[in-house]
């Protein structure tokens, strides 16, 4: 058993490790460039006339390093927050800073002219340029303006074994930070009426070991604040790295959005290799009753193979069409079309729960 273990937490941490290195060579830093400044006036009209489709925002608790060429670093700065809005300029990533989140949704949604927000949480194995990587490319994939939570999930400065540790740590003590993200992206929304949140579609996105922030969320309370009033369409709880026992007793304490998603796929491997790992059935692999009555579960064993990441066009790997509908449709707030049962396969037991 010491050496399935072993052999497991090896092949997640290689598969993880490999994300990172390749996303922190100078040749990907030197693409991206730290700007203390929000975005010129002239850039601004530059992308009014032509709509920018891959500008995003990073909200990250990362360490700031401005004076190095990797100015976000691989470790968690407590209870600080950092706003950038990322724009290309000139052949870089202008990673614009500002003090504050609104004044980055205004320009984002000025720039871009997407309808609809997702606050976008990912998993194990990601660093600053990695991040930015998967938020621009759900951004220009489902035409979407990405608010994209960037905790640390990785470094490389540790080895393989104490990786997986270092990301679940992460995942659970950066619920600080995402709580403040939400608090904010919540007054924004309800409060703010001229801002472009307030009369558009507003989704998160919790991917693997994301969805740790939610369950830290329930577990210390501080979801409660969040709950009223309902500001939030859908919460996507996508392939989640997550202990399955109990976690309908955790969404039922969640109230602030008007739909819950659950997405799964019995044969993830990554997953199937997680339960190795933590002893334990994630939600994204294995989904058993009791179930949460206000969530809607859906199965994608009978399109995904076994992917963890399908969801994306990521690893040279293409996305099945039924499932880049699907999630343009719920990435935008909408309700999922499901009569297609030959494109998602839902069990016996989950098909009452499908959203007709």
């Amino acid at each position: 058993m010491r050496y399935v273990f072993s052999l497991v937490l090896c092949l997640i941490s290689l598969f993880s490790m490999a994300q990172a290195e390749e996303f922190n060579t100078d040749e990907v830093w030197k693409t991206f460039r730290f700007n203390g400044a929000p975005v010129s006036d002239a850039v601004k009209q530059q992308y009014a006339e032509k709509p920018c489709d891959s500008c995003l925002i990073m909200i990250s608790n990362r360490k700031l390093q401005k004076d190095s060429l990797r100015f976000m670093s691989e470790y968690r700065e407590a209870g600080r927050l950092y706003f950038f809005l990322l724009v290309p300029e000139a052949g870089q990533w202008q990673a614009h800073r500002y003090k504050k989140l609104e004044d980055a949704i205004n320009d984002l949604s000025a720039m871009r002219h997407s309808q609809d927000w997702v606050v976008y949480a990912e998993g194990m194995g990601k660093i600053f340029t990695s991040n930015a990587d998967r938020a621009q490319r759900m951004s220009a994939l489902y035409d979407v303006n990405v608010l994209m939570f960037d905790y640390p999930s990785i470094t490389t400065t540790l080895s393989q074994r104490k990786n997986f540790k270092f990301a679940e740590e992460n995942s659970k003590t950066s619920v600080t930070e995402f709580y403040r993200a939400l608090t904010e992206i919540r007054r924004i929304k309800t409060r703010e009426k001229e801002s472009p949140l307030a009369t558009q579609h507003v989704s998160i996105f919790m991917h693997s070991m994301g969805n740790n922030l939610l369950k830290e969320l329930v577990k210390n309370g501080t979801v409660n604040a969040l709950n009223k009033p309902m500001w939030a369409d859908n919460l996507i709880l996508n392939a989640a790295c997550i202990n399955q026992k109990g976690h309908a007793k955790m969404l039922e304490q969640v109230k602030f959005a008007s739909h819950i998603i659950v997405n799964s796929n019995p044969n993830d491997k990554i997953l199937k290799g997680a339960s190795v790992l933590t002893m334990s059935k994630q939600l994204g692999n294995t989904v058993k009753a009791p179930f949460c009555n206000q969530a809607t579960y859906i199965n994608f064993s009978g399109i995904s193979g076994k992917e963890h990441n399908y969801y994306l066009d990521v690893y040279g790997k293409i996305i099945p069409p039924a499932a880049k509908v699907y999630y343009k449709t719920i990435l935008h707030g909408g309700v999922p079309e499901l009569k297609d049962t030959a494109a998602f396969a839902p069990t016996k037991a989950l098909s009452q729960y499908l959203i007709k």
